[in-house]
C-alpha cells in the first residue's frame, strides 16, 4: 500500500476549514537511520522554520503555523528511506514555499556527529 496518498488523504480529512490547497514532497533519508533519527531531524526544522509544534504520533511530526490556518506533516518512513513532507491551507501557493522551507531544514537538520574515540599511540 502506498502511504503517500494515505497521508495526503488524512490531511485533507484535518485540514483547517475550506482548505484546497495541498503540497507534498519527499526527502531521502540514509540506508537505515531509526525512526527516532528522522522524528528530531523533522522536530528540528519546524522549529527552525517557526512553525509551532503540535503532538507527535508514532511516526509523524506535525506543526500548524501561528494563525492555525495552515497543517503541516512530516511523516517517517524509515524502512523506505524516505520521509514525506506535506502541508495543506486554503492557497496552494501560501503551503508550497513553506513545504520547500521546511525540506531544506530537514536536509541541513542532520543527526549530531558522534566523535570517533581517540586511538591510543
Amino acid at each position: 500500500m502506498r502511504r503517500a496518498p494515505l497521508i495526503a488523504l488524512m490531511l485533507l480529512a484535518t485540514a483547517p476549514a475550506g482548505a484546497a490547497g495541498l503540497s507534498v514532497g519527499h526527502e531521502w533519508l540514509n540506508e537505515g537511520a531509526p525512526l527516532q533519527e528522522c522524528m528530531n531531524r523533522a522536530t528540528r526544522a519546524v522549529q527552525q522554520v517557526g512553525l509551532q509544534l503540535m503532538n507527535p504520533t508514532s511516526r509523524a511530526v506535525w506543526a500548524e503555523n501561528r494563525a492555525q490556518d495552515q497543517l503541516y506533516v512530516f511523516y517517517c518512513i524509515p524502512e523506505r528511506n524516505v520521509v514525506t513532507v506535506t502541508g495543506t491551507a486554503a492557497r496552494f501557493e501560501d503551503v508550497d514555499p513553506v513545504v520547500t522551507r521546511l525540506r531544506e531544514a530537514f536536509r541541513t537538520a542532520r543527526a549530531p556527529a558522534v566523535p570517533s574515540p581517540l586511538r591510543k599511540q
